[in-house]
């Protein structure tokens, strides 16, 4: 029940990157690829495979998870 709750709360990476104020640049260094993956991943463009969604709702702390790219 607790994981649903935090699902429901997620928010879209491109969200996430502009609250932190992160250029692409500085969120792919964050999460471990490119700018032009994460640039990508943002827009919608491509969907993280599951082990960058595992790496990138553990570095935002939960605030975007695999559902943030599916919404």
């Amino acid at each position: 029940m607790h994981i649903k709750a935090n699902m429901a709360k997620s928010i879209k990476l491109e969200q996430y990157r502009l609250s932190k104020k992160l250029t692409h640049k500085k969120l792919g260094d964050l999460l471990g690829t490119d700018q032009s993956t994460a640039y990508r991943w943002c827009n919608g463009e491509r969907i993280p495979k599951p082990k960058h969604m595992k790496i990138i709702s553990e570095k935002t702390e939960g605030k975007v998870n695999a559902l943030s790219f599916y919404e």
